[in-house]
């Protein structure tokens, strides 16, 4: 009888590797999301900490490389055909009862307003299908960022821009992605933060890479941000 050969027989231990080398690599990025925030956090309180600690130039030079990443998020954001982050009003925080009728919020996709009981869990951080929106603007309540695309039909988001994205949305703590039926006409992606929006018709020939600098600079600027009714404390 014949042996089956080496290659073969490697194979399964090599996909075993590779999954096991993209966890680590979806952990590392998650523990450096988690470090952006605490900086970002340390920035927010700089006067104060440089005033008691002297450490004034730490503060300056953070301020100064967030301020970098927004201005070039805002550069990729022109290229690409997304629009400048919109501040909205305030829709409240009330959770809805199992009587309530379906809410109807300002804006499409909400990004503020009743919601339901329970938020989506933490993972999956990447969903295939259209989620509850009462539930995930409940996990807005708590600071995350929901990215929103068009999956389906005329003017679907590039595969190639939703692939890039998801790899973002898999490194980032509190960092959702999932497609939603029913964003507005000329739209095909949607950053949501709470009172926060970002949207737009992304190019059929946008750049990956720009797509996911615009995505990357929203969650820096407003994951766990003052808006958020129960954003995570340090």
């Amino acid at each position: 009888t014949a042996e089956p050969r080496s290659d073969q027989a490697e194979r399964p231990s090599a996909r075993a590797e590779r999954k096991e080398q993209a966890r680590r690599e979806r952990e590392r990025r998650i523990k450096q999301a988690k470090r952006r925030q605490r900086t970002r956090r340390l920035v927010r309180w700089g006067v104060v900490l440089a005033a008691a600690g002297g450490i004034g130039w730490f503060v300056y030079d953070q301020v100064q490389e967030n301020r970098e990443v927004q201005e070039r998020a805002a550069a990729a954001a022109a290229r690409v055909g997304l629009g400048e982050v919109q501040e909205l009003p305030d829709e409240g925080a009330q959770h809805l009862q199992p009587t309530d009728p379906p809410p109807q919020y300002g804006t499409v996709p909400g990004a503020s307003g009743p919601h339901a009981q329970a938020p989506l869990p933490a993972d999956p951080k990447v969903y295939d299908q259209p989620v509850p929106e009462t539930a995930a603007i409940h996990n807005l309540e708590h600071g995350y960022v929901l990215i929103y695309y068009r999956a389906d039909g005329e003017g679907a988001l590039d595969e190639a821009v939703v692939t890039d994205l998801e790899d973002l949305a898999e490194g980032e703590a509190e960092v959702i992605m999932a497609p939603y039926e029913n964003l507005s006409d000329g739209t095909n992606l949607a950053l949501v933060a709470w009172t926060r929006l970002q949207e737009g018709q992304v190019a059929a020939d946008a750049d990956p890479g720009d797509v996911a600098l615009v995505a990357r600079g929203f969650i820096e600027e407003f994951r766990n941000g003052a808006a958020a009714p129960e954003a995570e404390v340090p």
